[in-house]
């Protein structure tokens, strides 16, 4: 697992085994840092990994998890391979949730913001979760939050 957050472009995606059952309340959980700098591997990406599985352990239950997406890379990079691998999933019907620690690892860039706004009208829409200061948070995506999707 380190050597994927060792580097800029590093990326993995794990799926769970029971993904394949068709769970009707799956959710996915993507996260994103930004490359290291100084550091030998992303403190950020495993930072965010082992934090967001404690949280989604604890408040939904780890069993909705269809799968893990990591990127480290830009946010404005939206070919991302994490990230188009979760576009599919989340087009091909998997899950209809996403789970971030904080919508930075989607949303805060006009090139991402306008590329999420895409993927939610292409998938009929979906839910995002962040765990932005360790709470639950729903991102509201097309409801009038973000201007370009209105």
């Amino acid at each position: 697992m380190l050597d994927v957050l060792m580097k800029f472009g590093g990326h993995r995606i794990d799926y769970f085994e029971d993904y394949a059952a068709g769970i009707s309340d799956g959710s996915a959980f993507y996260l994103r840092a930004d490359p290291p700098v100084d550091d030998l591997y992303s403190r950020e990406s495993k930072h965010q990994l082992y934090l967001g599985l404690a949280i989604i352990a604890a408040s939904v239950g780890l069993h909705k998890l269809v799968g893990i997406y990591i990127d480290v890379n830009d946010l404005d990079n939206v070919n991302r391979p994490a990230y188009q691998r979760l576009k599919l999933d989340l087009l091909d019907g998997m899950f209809r949730k996403v789970y971030v620690i904080d919508s930075n690892a989607l949303l805060g860039h006009p090139t991402a913001d306008a590329d999420i706004c895409d993927l939610y009208w292409s998938a009929g829409g979906f839910e995002m979760i962040t765990f932005e200061n360790g709470m639950s948070k729903p991102v509201a995506i097309g409801c009038g939050s973000l201007a370009m999707c209105d």
